[in-house]
């Protein structure tokens, strides 16, 4: 194959030089090595769909059109990606009987390539602001003839459609309001003005609810105070919009008075204290028509920033003076207001609830249309039952008799379809969701004939009883249902649960043994298995009681639920709360899962997410920082035997901290002390004293277990010098904050540039029109490269300054109507950036293209003549007198240099303050034991300790 070809597709003519290229994995790895890093998994497969095509000259007209679009300026990335906009467009549009259009295909060829986003930005806008309410489909139409585009051209129509849906996100300039009328945000709102009712909260805490009310303001986010003080726009809680300004700057007002704001063009914001304006009755019947029309069609409910671009594009001066606030003017057009929208009827806002349902349910069940249907279905009849009005939709259920409920019944005999009901009926969010289920639950319960039947409903009666607080009353019901199905495996294994958090660890393995296993199962049996075999060699009849109490075991706990002393249920309780957290599903699932993508070593690797599960601290964060072992507790308390509730509670007190380890008794416990609080403990422990060392410091929780102490959880090591760090952010109290943390440990190192910033490979490149004026501009700014009058570098510090340490930040190189830019971080790229668009105005960002450094991308070290594998040859060992000279140097240097650890101390300083000598004295220690080649130059924490006058410590 020719070597432009070969370097097309695989970015080097000597890739795959000796490999069969005829062989479609060899072509795959060698295209996924040459866009490591750029591309996702759906990209890369329709890069290889492309190479496929490129390699087997077939259609010819691909590998032509990438040479032509080659030889235009485009780099192989955006060729690649043009050449599969052009496939997919076919693919969609093109197949006839699964036959693919060839000839369509090579039409789409001939387009490429397709506007540049920019262009396509700009014409759409304009389009919309010459002609204000311009429906969708004509604002396209008009957008491709305006490009020079046919109307056919799907690539291009693609390209626009996109750009579109972009520019009325909730961010973008443009919105769509009813009828598929688009709008220009900015127009309509210049120079407008609203009001809002200041609140006791809002002064308190200097921010501005502008969900709301202010919800005309909504898209921006530079805002500036007349004295220079910046206004931060803040997704504050359940998404509301919150403007936080400088501290005080309300403190001019008094509650309730009503404040008029305005936004300038530059947004310099404007807030001043008016009187009420009075009501307009004729305002709030066009608000009511607005709505009613936005409203109409979807059933949803209205967003405020809907209403008043409704208002404003019917009437450009509606809000050029000062109205009541928009809350005032939905009430009294007989709207209810919900976060920041509206609806007049019940119906509407369920509409909306049935919708994220739908989505929910879709997801979960990966969009198998089957059990979806079941269990839209069934929840529809939910809502029924409970006298929600679904008539205008001919799938929902008519009526919740006695033939549909027990159609229901039979819908949930499927294990998934009956979890994704629960999860819906019990976890979901609508207002007065619990009515709804209540309702529900007890028609079901009054039908249940059927053993499969009366297992699905006690099922769901005891998760009700669960949401409400009563594991007494869930646990009947799990009873009753069972005595109705004996072979019911779904209530076994939920009785057995209930049996395990009482202590009955007998009666949990007879429920459990009998069922097919799962992870969460088997980790449930291993801890009561290993409780009835402790319970189980307690001695004969007529030996002392293992209890203590000093009487014979006959007639003391013979016959009892036995259980072990509470030292050694300290694991069991433990694995308890985690069964909680896996059992219970929802919220709960959720927060688990936050939790492990930020312990996960690569949040974006859904393998690196799985792995993070296993490690006990995801749990534990949940669980302690996360807040859901105190619902365990109120929740399943009432279950556990007492003595493991008190000490339970005792729990709640204890917060995540640093030990410092004084004293390691192998395979027994440890000493240590908080360094927090500098309390000391004793902590029984079996594994992590076989590992651990003195001096070390760790991260976790020492918890009472009624008699010392144990760890409980996940533990982390902690540094020397970062346990301040360590110990802020368990201040903060984030759990998912301290896994970020806890996975950083594991995660690679990250590599700096000089100037302390993320080595990030960023290739900008932009359409910047007139060459000479840009090469002017980059003359003046960077310094031009003497062998090439098309290229330029950013050197820092700049050559007028004398400097013998010069930093090559980024490249810069003139290609025809083409600037790229080349950088190392993206902080020098940004900074590159804003210079050049300051200078010359009016250039398009084409490409931007930005990935972290792969450290494995490193050239290997050569192995031509004269090269040496590291260990091959003599090894240079100095002189001793010379290692103890250097060394000493080395050491007495450190003494009187700032040291990170230190928070910035010198060593010499850290000893001579009592309160950081102890941190001195960890550090140090920490150096002891690392193996060391002969000779090797380093620190010796004796002489350190010596020069520090630590020699006793």
């Amino acid at each position: 194959m020719e070597s432009e070809r070969l370097e097309f597709l695989f970015g080097d003519t000597r890739s795959g030089g000796r490999l069969d290229l005829d062989d479609v994995e060899v072509r795959s790895r060698l295209l996924e090595r040459s866009f490591r890093g750029e591309t996702t998994a759906a990209q890369l497969l329709a890069r290889e769909v492309i190479a496929g095509q490129v390699y087997a000259g077939d259609p010819p007209e691909v590998w032509a059109t990438a040479q032509r679009l080659l030889a235009g300026g485009l780099d192989r990335e955006d060729v690649f990606r043009e050449l599969a906009m052009a496939f997919a467009a076919t693919a969609r549009g093109g197949a006839d009987d699964g036959v693919f259009d060839r000839d369509g295909y090579v039409v789409a060829l001939g387009r490429l390539p397709v506007p540049a986003p920019g262009d396509v930005e700009r014409v759409l806008i304009d389009i919309v602001r010459s002609e204000p309410g311009i429906d969708a489909p004509r604002l396209e139409r008009a957008t491709l003839e305006r490009l020079g585009r046919d109307a056919d051209d799907d690539v291009a129509g693609e390209i626009v459609g996109q750009i579109m849906d972009y520019l009325v996100d909730e961010l973008g300039p443009l919105a769509w309001l009813s009828g598929d009328r688009t709008v220009h945000v900015g127009d309509l709102t210049a120079g407008i003005v609203l009001t809002h009712r200041l609140s006791e909260t809002e002064r308190s805490a200097d921010t501005l609810d502008a969900s709301f009310d202010l919800a005309g303001f909504g898209r921006l986010d530079d805002l500036l105070l007349s004295d220079g003080g910046s206004v931060d726009v803040v997704s504050v809680e359940d998404g509301d919009l919150g403007w936080i300004g400088p501290e005080g700057w309300l403190e001019r007002f008094e509650v309730d008075d009503l404040l008029a704001v305005r936004v300038s063009d530059g947004g310099l914001v404007e807030v001043t204290a008016i009187a009420p304006p009075p009501l307009d009755p004729e305002l709030v019947e066009r608000l009511r028509a607005v709505y009613d029309d936005e409203v109409e069609e979807p059933w949803l409910p209205v967003p405020a920033e809907d209403l008043v671009l409704g208002l404003q594009f019917g009437d450009r001066s509606t809000f050029g003076d000062t109205r009541p606030p928009l809350t005032e003017l939905c009430d009294a057009a007989g709207l209810e207001r919900r976060l920041d929208e509206v609806a007049h009827d019940a119906t509407v806002w369920h509409s909306q609830v049935r919708g994220r349902r739908t989505w929910r349910v879709m997801n979960l069940f990966d969009h198998d249309r089957p059990r979806v249907r079941s269990a839209l279905w069934v929840l529809d009849l939910a809502d029924v039952a409970a006298g929600i009005d679904l008539s205008g939709d001919p799938d929902s259920p008519g009526k919740a008799d006695d033939e549909a409920l027990h159609s229901a019944l039979a819908e949930m005999g499927d294990p998934e379809v009956l979890d994704a009901v629960a999860a819906e009926l019990f976890d979901g969010l609508e207002p007065g969701r619990a009515d709804v289920t209540a309702q529900f639950v007890d028609a079901l319960l009054a039908v249940a004939t059927g053993p499969g039947e009366h297992s699905v409903a006690s099922f769901l009666a005891c998760v009700r009883s669960e949401r409400a607080g009563d594991p007494v009353a869930a646990e009947a019901h799990l009873e009753a249902g069972l005595k109705a199905d004996p072979d019911s495996p779904l209530l076994a294994d939920r009785l057995g649960w209930y049996a395990s958090d009482r202590g009955d660890a007998p009666r949990a393995l007879r429920l459990w043994r009998t069922l097919p296993r799962s992870d969460v199962l088997d980790q449930d049996v291993r801890e009561v298995e290993r409780a009835a075999a402790a319970t189980g060699q307690r001695g004969g009849r007529n030996q002392p009681c293992w209890c203590g109490s000093g009487r014979k075991y006959k007639h003391c706990h013979l016959g009892s639920n036995d259980l072990e002393p509470l030292p050694e249920r300290v694991g069991w309780l433990c694995r308890k709360a985690v069964a909680f957290l896996e059992r219970l599903g929802g919220p709960a699932e959720v927060d688990v899962f936050d939790v492990a993508s930020a312990r996960a070593v690569d949040p974006d690797d859904p393998d690196s997410v799985a792995d993070a599960y296993g490690d006990p601290i995801v749990m534990d964060l949940a669980l302690t920082e996360g807040g859901w072992f105190a619902r365990f507790l109120d929740e399943r308390g009432a279950l556990l035997p007492d003595d493991e509730a008190l000490l339970a509670a005792s729990w709640l007190l204890v917060d995540r901290t640093v030990y410092e380890i004084l004293e390691v008794r192998p395979g027994d416990g440890l000493e240590v002390r908080d360094i927090r609080t500098g309390d000391h403990f004793t902590v029984r422990e079996r594994t992590f004293s076989r590992r651990a060392q003195t001096g070390g410091l760790v991260c976790g929780r020492a918890v009472p277990d009624g008699h010392t102490h144990q760890f409980v959880g996940g533990l982390f090591p902690v540094a020397p010098g970062t346990e301040t760090a360590v110990l802020d952010l368990l201040d903060d109290a984030d759990p998912e904050e301290i896994a970020h943390y806890v996975g950083g440990l594991y995660r690679p190192p990250r590599l700096r540039t000089s100037e302390g910033e993320d080595l990030v490979q960023c290739e900008i490149v932009l359409d910047i029109g007139d060459p000479d004026a840009v090469r002017t501009a980059l003359d003046d700014i960077y310094e031009p490269d003497e062998a090439d009058p098309n290229r330029w570098a950013e050197m820092y510090p700049p050559d007028d300054v004398d400097s013998d340490d010069r930093i090559l930040r980024a490249i810069l190189a003139l290609e025809g109507r083409r600037l790229r830019v080349t950088t190392n971080s993206e902080e020098r790229a940004d900074r590159v950036l804003d210079v050049v668009f300051n200078a010359v105005p009016g250039l398009t960002v084409l490409s931007d293209t930005r990935r972290p450094f792969d450290p494995s991308a490193l050239s290997p070290p050569p192995d031509g003549p004269g090269s040496q594998p590291p260990g091959d040859g003599p090894d240079l060992v100095l002189p001793e007198d010379v290692v103890e000279q250097v060394c000493d140097q080395l050491e007495r240097r450190w003494c009187d240099e700032p040291v990170p650890a230190l928070n910035g101390l010198t060593p010499r300083q850290a000893a001579a303050d009592p309160t950081r000598r102890p941190g001195l004295v960890r550090l140090i220690n920490s150096f002891e034991g690392q193996p060391l080649p002969a000779g090797a130059i380093t620190m010796r924490p004796e002489r350190l300790r010596r020069h520090l006058g630590l020699s006793q410590e």
